[in-house]
């Protein structure tokens, strides 16, 4: 699947400051007169809204293979109706989560096996990649603390989830670390947004 624009993705943990980064990025893109689109997952699309919204709000368990399934349905829509049409009008893309948040959430957290992961992604995405991802790493314990509004349901999960999660993320960066701009998410807000801007610039170089 070929792009003209460029794909940028947050990650991490609950709580580490996606969002806060992603619209930082935005606003600095938006600056510098480039196409930029913000987006999140799952989100985006009213498929992709309604499947976050039974994520987050939900008071019962939900299968793992359930979460999966869901997410991939709502990164379908997102990636036909939104992210897709974008990249090919030449924007920035940036999201809030995409395919490494689910191999670190749903096989290295829930422990669905790698291969399904792999396949239901697959048919998900058609292979589409992104061409930076940013990874925010702190410790769930600490992320927490800045929670201030009720926990919602993957925030409620046993804390070695959380743990697991976390070295998934850094065994993906392992596997592939030429994609990946990792950052203290501990670090003060201004200074990790520095990092970010100072690192994007000198990969799109090498992508464009």
């Amino acid at each position: 699947m070929a792009n003209k624009g460029i794909f940028i993705t947050l990650e991490g943990g609950e709580g580490v400051g996606k969002t806060t980064q992603a619209q930082r990025i935005e606003s600095y893109f938006t600056k510098m007169n480039k196409k930029v689109i913000l987006l999140r997952e799952p989100g985006g699309t009213k498929t992709g809204e309604k499947v976050r919204e039974i994520i987050r709000e939900t008071k019962e368990p939900i299968a793992p293979i359930t979460e999966l399934l869901l997410f991939s349905a709502a990164r379908k829509e997102h990636i036909e109706k939104i992210i897709t049409p974008h990249l090919h009008k030449n924007y920035i893309v940036i999201c809030d989560r995409f395919i490494d948040s689910t191999v670190a959430y749903q096989h290295y957290g829930r422990k669905i096996p790698i291969r399904i992961v792999k396949e239901i992604t697959q048919l998900a995405t058609d292979g589409l990649q992104p061409d930076i991802s940013i990874l925010l790493e702190m410790k769930f314990q600490d992320a927490i603390k800045r929670k201030k509004e009720e926990l919602d349901y993957l925030e409620k999960t046993a804390m070695q989830f959380h743990e697991d999660v976390l070295k998934g993320y850094n065994t993906i960066i392992k596997k592939e670390p030429k994609r990946w701009i990792k950052v203290d998410a501990n670090l003060p807000k201004d200074l990790i947004t520095t990092i970010i801007i100072n690192k994007l610039e000198e990969m799109i170089k090498k992508i464009q």
